[in-house]
């Protein structure tokens, strides 16, 4: 998990509605596992889109001043949207105060000293990682959030991973519809040029293997062409844009089975 296991420092709040509950000013979820029992301190944003869509589409706050204040009370440190007007409005009227504002920063203030980023004379960014150790109280940085039940398991429960030794390989099975495609996301860029999964793992292991691809288990296709193989290696996942529909279709609201009104499961013995 990246909080507990990458040390992640910041995290955008999902934009979807789940169980008809809106993420980004999801109270719970922010102050009390995210930073109380996971113990995280860095930097929380929100989607692009996400707060203009919590008075908009979702209807959950009057206005945009009320969407900003319940944001800010959930713990969100970055808007990725126009918030000043309704943050201000929020701080005449009192809702909010410079001590709300100030508690929330502080992870936006962390997170930048943790990764310092200075620019030299010459104009080119540098990027110098402080010791976490001499900015963090706690004794072994990511301790606490080891200790979170289901979530850490110690080493010897987790199944390790080994490198395919390509000199005992006769031939390879690659599975999947994102096998022999390279995706271009909204954020990425454009690349000079590509490699296909398909491709790098052909060059990797040589004209010597046998290399064969299916995307899909049409009449038993991937099934057969696995058997077949000694090492099956199986892409899966979504497109990064949702394509056909585009990335719209992953914000979709979403029912999670097995979790309650709030997006959380209930306590064994809860009604």
């Amino acid at each position: 998990m990246g909080i507990f296991e990458g040390n992640a420092q910041s995290y955008m709040a999902s934009y979807n509605a789940v169980n008809q509950k809106i993420p980004t000013p999801c109270l719970r979820s922010m102050r009390e596992i995210v930073e109380k029992e996971w113990k995280f301190d860095g930097m929380v944003c929100t989607d692009a889109g996400s707060l203009p869509n919590l008075t908009r589409q979702f209807k959950y706050y009057p206005d945009a001043t009320a969407a900003v204040v319940g944001s800010v009370k959930a713990g969100i440190t970055v808007f990725l949207d126009s918030y000043a007007a309704p943050l201000r409005d929020a701080l005449e009227k009192k809702l909010l105060t410079e001590a709300d504002v100030e508690r929330n920063i502080r992870g936006n203030i962390r997170m930048r000293m943790r990764w310092r980023v200075r620019t030299r004379r010459d104009g080119a960014l540098r990027e110098d990682r402080w010791d976490r150790g001499t900015l963090v109280r706690r004794e072994e940085p990511g301790a606490g959030r080891k200790s979170h039940s289901g979530i850490h398991r110690p080493a010897q429960e987790q199944r390790q991973l080994t490198a395919l030794d390509k000199s005992k390989l006769r031939s390879i099975a690659v599975i999947g519809p994102f096998g022999d495609r390279v995706f271009i996301d909204s954020y990425a860029g454009i690349p000079p040029y590509a490699v296909t999964p398909l491709e790098g793992i052909r060059n990797k292991v040589g004209p010597s293997v046998r290399v064969r691809f299916v995307p899909n288990d049409t009449h038993s296709n991937a099934v057969n062409l696995a058997a077949e193989s000694d090492v099956a290696i199986v892409f899966v996942g979504n497109h990064p844009t949702c394509y056909p529909q585009n990335e719209r279709a992953r914000r979709c609201p979403m029912r999670a089975r097995g979790l309650g009104p709030q997006g959380h499961r209930p306590r064994p013995g809860a009604a």
